[in-house]
């Protein structure tokens, strides 16, 4: 407990990434749960892991899509969740047959421009910096709506 009385609490550290193929398509999973929203391939970071693996771990586990990571996107924070993301940019190694499961109901490549809805809002923010060509950026989300309250 802090001095005020409010228990203190730990972010969670999520790992997500924007995968292109060669035609600078977008790989997106769509959720099965909750509102079904498309997103970047992502998830939490398991304890002890190192980010960049984990990034590769949750695009193979949600896509089939094996993938290296190629740079650094950036940090989302959402201090109201207790969230913290790194996202990264892949590049496609290959891609195995995949089907849908309890977590993920579709995947698929999508251009820039004719992104799928429902998408999740901190997806279409990410998306956005990595199309500005922008990387090592740090954004402070305010709202659960994908509102960037402050960003380097």
């Amino acid at each position: 407990m802090t001095e005020t009385g409010a228990q203190a609490h730990l972010y969670t550290i999520g790992v997500f990434s924007l995968v292109r193929n060669a035609d600078g398509h977008i790989l997106l999973v769509r959720q099965a749960y909750g509102e079904g929203l498309w997103t970047l391939p992502g998830g939490r970071l398991e304890a002890g892991e190192d980010p960049t693996a984990g990034a590769v771990r949750e695009t193979w586990e949600e896509a089939r899509v094996s993938t290296r990571i190629s740079g650094f996107l950036g940090t989302y924070v959402m201090p109201f969740r207790g969230n913290l993301v790194l996202a990264f940019l892949a590049e496609v190694i290959e891609a195995a047959d995949w089907q849908p499961d309890a977590e993920i109901a579709a995947m698929g490549w999508f251009p820039p421009d004719a992104l799928p809805t429902p998408m999740g809002p901190f997806s279409r923010v990410r998306i956005h910096d990595a199309q500005a060509g922008h990387t090592g950026v740090l954004r402070v989300h305010t709202d659960n709506h994908g509102t960037i309250g402050t960003g380097i």
